[in-house]
């Protein structure tokens, strides 16, 4: 699966990481010195063009933003990238995101990703279509 992938990937640049597997999907996150946005960027780019040869994907760019944890401002986003991923070979969705975060004191990359292989945006019928 594509999370897995970009984990390993991120191996050699990575503070710490996590991952998590459900029964149809899976998340991960990564921690990354700030100095690694751009290598983490590439990163999440590259394996999104490798896994993905039947797909539609929309990467955005966000330059600035912040986090609102229970209606108080926790971080800023100091740059970020979004990808969002539809994989017409396995009817699965992905969403990625690197952000470049700071709480006032210091900044820090932050890789979060979300694959599920049994998103509703296909219909039964599809599926099954899809499946004999």
């Amino acid at each position: 699966m594509l999370v897995e992938a970009i984990l390993e990937a991120l191996d050699h640049l990575a503070e710490s990481k996590r991952i998590e597997v459900g029964d149809e999907c899976v998340v991960g996150s990564a921690l990354l010195p700030e100095a690694r946005f751009e290598e983490a960027v590439a990163v999440l780019t590259s394996k999104v063009r490798e896994s993905l040869p039947h797909g539609e994907v929309i990467l955005c760019r966000i330059r600035e933003g912040r986090v609102v944890d229970m209606g108080a401002e926790s971080l800023k986003v100091a740059d970020g990238f979004y990808a969002e991923g539809y994989d017409y070979d396995n009817l699965s969705v992905f969403h990625l995101r690197a952000y470049l975060l700071t709480d006032g004191k210091r900044r820090w990359t932050a890789v979060y990703m979300d694959e599920n292989s049994r998103t509703p945006w296909w219909p039964p019928e599809e599926r099954s279509r899809r499946n004999t």
